[in-house]
């Protein structure tokens, strides 16, 4: 997988002009140099944290979610292991919002419209998370696939709106969160 992530990274740097790989490095890296995102970051991850823990909350009391609420006394002993959760879920929020809305909606939509390219990103988004099977690349659980289609348009409209990473990167990371 490595291999066929980098070829396709060769690829694109050299088939693409140096006009929209600077598009892409402006986009993707170079915001991250000034800490305006920081607090956009952290607000859109605030929110997203507290709506999917409330929904997970209210959805405890129904029989679609069983919470360990017990767990939730474990959360002072285990402060560094959510330091380093959360440093992780923001290096997957920011690959990943770096790779469908950063690269690929931003390619899209220079060759088709933007709702064409929300479309096509999110459908690319849904099928290769298989979050219960992570190797298969590819999503089998209709259900799973409508839910991150779903999701992968909310994430391509902030994008379109605001023109930048970081609400997309908290708002994945926010809802990520929760499961760490």
């Amino acid at each position: 997988f490595t291999i066929l992530v980098l070829l396709h990274i060769g690829l694109l740097i050299t088939t693409t002009s140096k006009k929209f790989l600077s598009s892409i490095a402006q986009t993707n890296v170079y915001f991250l140099f000034n800490t305006r995102w920081i607090p956009v970051f952290l607000k859109y991850f605030a929110v997203f944290f507290g709506l999917h823990a409330l929904l997970l909350l209210a959805l405890s009391a129904t029989p679609f979610v069983d919470l360990e609420l017990s767990a939730i006394s474990l959360i002072p002993h285990k402060l560094g292991t959510i330091a380093w959760g959360f440093v992780a879920t923001f290096f997957l929020a920011w690959t990943e919002e770096f790779i469908f809305r950063g690269t690929l909606f931003t390619f899209f939509n220079q060759h088709i419209s933007a709702l064409s390219s929300v479309i096509v990103t999110s459908a690319i988004f849904s099928l290769v998370h298989n979050v219960t099977n992570p190797l298969a690349l590819v999503t089998t659980d209709w259900r799973l696939g409508l839910g991150l289609f779903l999701l992968g348009v909310v994430l391509n409209l902030f994008f379109v709106r605001t023109q930048t990473l970081a609400v997309g990167m908290g708002v994945h990371a926010g809802l990520v969160f929760v499961k760490v």
